[in-house]
């Protein structure tokens, strides 16, 4: 892409296409969800069709509220405690989610279940389905 079109696009003289948008998502060698985000920002203000960029509009606007959610919760409880988090392959959801209840099983099985007085902590395992791409 010729730096002037950059320009263009950049002060908003010129829209970005989808094709476009794509492509520069991954030559800026953004993560999957970066580029559907980025991707959907360019189809919510250029998309032709209506339809399409109304749905890439709810899409972001539900990213920004994910996003405003996650970054106002009190995450202070979690100082003790410790995060993972694993990324796989859209296709091998399915598939986690299975382990990761035969996992909980099989762990709640070995622990036993806590008395009255025994001391609690919770361990809560999140696992976030990915968004479909379109």
């Amino acid at each position: 892409m010729p730096s002037s079109r950059l320009s263009e696009i950049l002060n908003r003289k010129m829209g970005l296409s989808e094709a476009r948008a794509i492509n520069l998502a991954e030559r800026l060698n953004l993560s999957q969800p970066e580029k559907e985000y980025f991707i959907d920002l360019a189809l919510s203000e250029h998309a032709r069709s209506a339809v399409m960029k109304e749905m890439a509009l709810r899409r972001v606007k539900a990213r920004t509220e994910l996003m405003s959610t996650i970054e106002t919760r009190d995450l202070s409880g979690l100082s003790e405690g410790a995060h993972i988090a694993i990324q796989i392959k859209r296709e091998q959801y399915a598939d986690a989610l299975e382990k990761i209840k035969s996992f909980q099983e099989q762990l709640a099985k070995d622990l036993g279940t806590p008395s009255e007085s025994d001391s609690v902590v919770n361990l809560t395992v999140r696992l976030m389905e990915p968004t479909s791409s379109e």
